[in-house]
């Protein structure tokens, strides 16, 4: 897991212990710039940390690279990150609209919530990791009598790059992953 301090570095803490961010940690690896790892030092009471979630996620890396090779032009994006020119089309796929964001600041071109999880399916799975696989599963199942909006997002991949905005904090089990895999499947 990667940390922030108040002093920019960034690195690994490799103890896993760290209830309060106010113990010592020990071991905590800081990274240069480039990547590299640099010197070990233990940081002391009084430095707080935050999380700082990796850039690229080995599991998005390998599914944009399948999507790539399906020749699909699609990208996953949480809908508070800022918008990108090469975002392209950006789809909104929850039902619910995000907390706080105003139409102009998430930059949503389209916002398909009838491809979105039901309401009985999202409440149940609450974004437990644990349930992720009967998720994917009843998703999938979804996904599959929803012929009509499965159709216009195709139309919209067909025209260029897609990004699929989603708002769920978890990067790997929200409903814009299962939903790309689908497409993905679907493809090959």
């Amino acid at each position: 897991m990667l940390y922030r301090s108040r002093y920019e570095e960034v690195g690994t803490c490799r103890r896993h212990f760290f209830p309060d961010c106010f113990s010592v940690i020990t071991l905590f690896s800081v990274l240069s710039p480039s990547g590299s790892e640099g010197i070990c030092e233990t940081f002391r009471l009084g430095i707080s940390f935050e999380e700082v979630p990796p850039t690229k996620p080995s599991w998005k890396i390998d599914l944009l690279q399948e999507e790539a090779e399906a020749g699909m032009n699609l990208k996953l994006k949480r809908v508070y990150e800022p918008s990108d020119k090469n975002d392209g089309t950006r789809i909104l796929v929850d039902r619910l609209w995000p907390r706080g964001m105003t139409k102009a600041k998430a930059g949503v071109d389209i916002w398909l919530k009838e491809l979105a999880p039901s309401a009985e399916l999202r409440k149940w799975f609450g974004h437990d990791p644990d349930k992720w696989i009967e998720f994917k599963k009843r998703y999938r199942a979804e996904l599959e009598e929803n012929d009509e909006q499965l159709a216009r997002l195709r139309e919209e991949i067909k025209k260029g790059a897609v990004t699929l905005l989603y708002g769920a904090k978890d990067e790997e089990h929200n409903d814009a992953v299962v939903l790309a895999e689908f497409l993905r499947d679907q493809k090959k």
